[in-house]
C-alpha cells in the first residue's frame, strides 16, 4: 500500500483498532475513523496521535473520501457507514487482519498467538527489540504500555510484531483473524477452549491453531 492513501478506521476506539490507526498515521497514511459516542480507554492514545474519533454517520465517509476502510469485527452489515461505503465502487473495504497482512508483506512478521498471555508477550518483544535498537513495527492490543508508548508503531526495522487473534474476522466472516498471517516467527502461549460462539469444542479450536502454525514461512 502506498503512503498518502486515505485510510478510515470503522470502530477506531477499539483496543486493536486504535493502535493500528496510530501505526498507519506514523507510516504516513492520512487517517480518520469513527465509533460509537461512549468513552473508551483508548481516548488518550488517539488524542495524543491527533486522531479525533467521529460518531458513526455516512456523511463522514462522503466527506473524507477514503481509499480504504478497515472494519472492526465489532460492527457488521447494519452499520450505517458500512452500508454507505459498500455502495461506493472506489472504496476498498477490508478487515483488521487483512490490513495487517498487506502491511506485513515486506517485513519479517512475528505473530504472537494464544488464549492467554499474547498481549504481554507482544509488548515484551516490542520493548526488547526497541531497546536493542532494531526499531520494529508493532501492534499491541491495549490503550497504554508503560515504557513503550504508543502501543502501535511503524518502525524502520525489518521486524513487525503483532498479536495474532484467534477470534473471527467479522460478524459475517467467522474465519479466525490469525489465518490471514504468514509469520516468519510464531509464538503460541497457550491453547484452551474459548469463544464458544465460534469454537464449539477443544478439537475445533485446536485445529484453528494448528492451521495458524502450519502457515509459518518455510524459512521461519
Amino acid at each position: 500500500m502506498a503512503n498518502k492513501q486515505k485510510v478510515y478506521f470503522l470502530g477506531v476506539k477499539g483496543q486493536g483498532m486504535a493502535p493500528l490507526a496510530v501505526y498507519a498515521k506514523e507510516k504516513g497514511y492520512l487517517v480518520s475513523g469513527s465509533d460509537v459516542e461512549k468513552d473508551f480507554s483508548t481516548a488518550d492514545l488517539l488524542k495524543q496521535a491527533g486522531i479525533e474519533p467521529l460518531v458513526f454517520n455516512p456523511q463522514n465517509i462522503k466527506k473524507f473520501q477514503p481509499d480504504i476502510i478497515v472494519v472492526s469485527a465489532a460492527y457488521g452489515a447494519d452499520n450505517p457507514e458500512l452500508k454507505f461505503a459498500q455502495k461506493q465502487k472506489k472504496i476498498k473495504i477490508i478487515s483488521y487482519s487483512e490490513f495487517i497482512k498487506e502491511e506485513a508483506m515486506d517485513k519479517d512478521l512475528i505473530a504472537i498467538a494464544g488464549i492467554h498471555g499474547k498481549t504481554t508477550i507482544t509488548a515484551l518483544l516490542a520493548f526488547i527489540l526497541t531497546e536493542a535498537g532494531l526499531d520494529p513495527s508493532y501492534l499491541v492490543g491495549v490503550a497504554k504500555i508503560n515504557d513503550l508508548s504508543p502501543p502501535g508503531h511503524y518502525g524502520q526495522g525489518r521486524y513487525f510484531i503483532i498479536e495474532a487473534d484467534e477470534y473471527r474476522q467479522s460478524q459475517t466472516n467467522h474465519q479466525p483473524k490469525f489465518w490471514d498471517f504468514r509469520p516468519k516467527i510464531a509464538v503460541i502461549s497457550s491453547i484452551e477452549l474459548d469463544h464458544p460462539d465460534i469454537y464449539p469444542d477443544e478439537k475445533t479450536i485446536g485445529n484453528a491453531f494448528h492451521k495458524f502454525a502450519s502457515q509459518i514461512k518455510r524459512d521461519g
